[in-house]
C-alpha cells in the first residue's frame, strides 16, 4: 500500500517550523517528526513595515536546512505556507525571491481566509469537533498576527472575524510604549476587553456560546498543566481563567518554569494569558476544548 512522507512548512510571525508525515489509506495521518526554529519576524514586520536583511538571513538558513532534512526523509512532497507576517509587509516579493534562490523552496503566502480554512481543518480532523459545533461553539485562532473567532450554532457557521490581537503584533505595539510590565499587561487587557464588546455587541446578540475550542501554541500545554493529566483536552471556563489570573501573578520565569517552556524569557506567553483569559470571560462560553493541533497539521489534512 503507497506511503507519501509528506511536509508541512509554516512560516510564523515567531516561529518557523517544518512537520513530516506519514501518509497512506491505511493510518492516515501520522506525524513522524518535527523541526521548530525561534525566528522574530514579526519583530521587524509589526513595527517597521519590512522585514530586514539579518532575519531574512536567518529565514533562508532555516529553510536550507529544512530542505536538507527533506532530503533525508526521502519527502514526496510539500507544501511551504506563510500568512500575515510576509503578506503584511512592503517587500514580500524581494523575500519570497531571496527563498525559491537560496533554498529552492517556494513559499506560498496565504491570504486571511485561506489560512483560516488551513487552521480549521486541522481541528476538523477530531473526532469531537462536530459534537462541539453541532451544540454553539466559538473556535478561537491565536497566532502571533491576530486573532480569528468563528461561531457556531447547530453544526453552522454564524459568523467568522479577523480582529488585530495577536500576540507578536501587540507586543510590538505596546510594549515600547508602556513604562513597566504592569502598564504593559493593563494595556493588553484593555485593548483585548474593547474588541471583544465589540464583537459580541455586532455578532453575538441573543446568541450563547456553550463551548470555546482555542486553537494555537501555549494552550495545550496551559490546559494539560491545569488538569495534570496530558490526555485531558477540556475544562471549564471558571476553573480556567482562575488559572489563568494565577499565572498573571507570576514572573516570565516563574510562568515559563510551571509550563515547561524551553524559552524562559518567551515574552509572548504574557499577552497569549491575557488574550486567553478575556476570551474565556467574555464569550460566556461553560466549557474550553483545547485539541492541541497547529497549523501544520491542517496543511497536511489539505493534502491528503
Amino acid at each position: 500500500m503507497a506511503v507519501t512522507i509528506f511536509a508541512a512548512i509554516d512560516v510564523g510571525s515567531y516561529e518557523v517550523s517544518m512537520d513530516i508525515y506519514q501518509i497512506s489509506p491505511k493510518i492516515g495521518i501520522e506525524k513522524i517528526d518535527e523541526v521548530r526554529s525561534r525566528i522574530e519576524l514579526g519583530a521587524d514586520a509589526y513595527s517597521k513595515g519590512s522585514i530586514g536583511y539579518e532575519l531574512v538571513e536567518a529565514l533562508c538558513d532555516t529553510l536550507r536546512e529544512f530542505a536538507q532534512i527533506m532530503k533525508e526523509y526521502r519527502v514526496d512532497a510539500y507544501e511551504a505556507y506563510a500568512s500575515a507576517v510576509l503578506r503584511d509587509v512592503d517587500n514580500e516579493l524581494f523575500i519570497l525571491d531571496q527563498i525559491r534562490l537560496r533554498t529552492g523552496l517556494n513559499v506560498r503566502v496565504l491570504s486571511n481566509s485561506e489560512h483560516r480554512f488551513i487552521s480549521y481543518k486541522s481541528v476538523a480532523m477530531r473526532e469531537e469537533f462536530e459534537h462541539f459545533i453541532g451544540r454553539s461553539a466559538a473556535v478561537v485562532d491565536v497566532s502571533g498576527s491576530g486573532l480569528q473567532i468563528t461561531v457556531f450554532s447547530k453544526g453552522k457557521v454564524l459568523t467568522t472575524q479577523h480582529l488585530g490581537l495577536g500576540t507578536m503584533r501587540m507586543r510590538e505595539q505596546l510594549a515600547k510604549k508602556s513604562r513597566n510590565l504592569a502598564q504593559y499587561e493593563l494595556q493588553i487587557e484593555e485593548m483585548v476587553v474593547k474588541e471583544m464588546e465589540v464583537f459580541k455587541a455586532m455578532y453575538l446578540e441573543n446568541q450563547e456560546i456553550e463551548y470555546l475550542i482555542v486553537i494555537g501554541d501555549y494552550i495545550a500545554e496551559l490546559v494539560c498543566r491545569l488538569e495534570k493529566n496530558r490526555n485531558k483536552n477540556t475544562v471549564s471556563i471558571e476553573k480556567f481563567v482562575q488559572y489563568m489570573e494565577q499565572l498573571g501573578r507570576k514572573s516570565l520565569e516563574e510562568i515559563a518554569e510551571e509550563l515547561g517552556l524551553s524559552n524562559e524569557n518567551d515574552p509572548l506567553i504574557v499577552p497569549y494569558i491575557i488574550i486567553c483569559k478575556c476570551m474565556a470571560r467574555g464569550l460566556g462560553a461553560k466549557e474550553l476544548w483545547a485539541p492541541g493541533v497547529i497549523v501544520s497539521d491542517g496543511i497536511a489534512c489539505d493534502y491528503a
